[in-house]
């Protein structure tokens, strides 16, 4: 219906995510697919109108319902825009441009380039440095989860060897003897 129409036609779902029990990485993927169909049925809820009926307590440290931001984009969603004379990248910078949120994680998923991200990040909270590091621990915990989709959460691996015998290694502080 909105396919001939030119404009910004996105609403935020606010999803909570339960990984309570410990559950496998394949078991956490169907609930929170269920916990995101059943949600879908009320996408067309404006985000503000859940905002105000809800009616959060409000800081000024934290936006009232969520921190973290994830946007997917995949098929003909992920696809760049063509238009003549312009010329389309896909994301994958890290930046602290102007974020909404505290974290905003921006996937793309293509044939082309596989899983591409962007992140953008409130400055006043997090540096370059800090980002970089929860990226690459996403991806590691990633990487681990697909390859044993079986595995409980607690079992997926956060650290790359290299970080985990720097860790337990030379900053694991004085051996104590006995």
């Amino acid at each position: 219906a909105l396919s001939g129409l030119v404009g910004f036609f996105v609403n935020t779902l606010v999803l909570r995510t339960d990984s309570s029990g410990d559950p496998s990485f394949r078991e956490l993927l169907g609930r929170v697919r269920t916990a995101d169909l059943d949600a879908f049925a009320h996408q067309e809820a404006p985000f503000d109108l859940v905002l105000e009926a809800l009616n959060p307590t409000r800081t000024l440290s934290r936006h009232p319902l969520f921190q973290i931001c994830l946007t997917l984009e995949s098929g003909a969603d992920a696809q760049l825009l063509a238009l003549p004379g312009l010329a389309s990248a896909p994301m994958e910078k890290i930046t602290s441009g102007s974020a909404k949120f505290d974290l905003e994680f921006f996937l793309r998923s293509d044939d082309e380039h596989g899983l591409r991200a962007t992140v953008l990040f409130a400055a006043d909270l997090f540096d370059e440095e800090s980002v970089r590091r929860m990226a690459s621990v996403l991806g590691q915990v990633l990487h681990h989860a697909l390859a044993d989709p079986g595995r409980p959460l607690s079992a997926l691996e956060v650290l790359d060897p290299e970080e985990r015998e720097l860790l337990t290694g030379s900053w694991a502080g004085v051996k104590v003897p006995g």
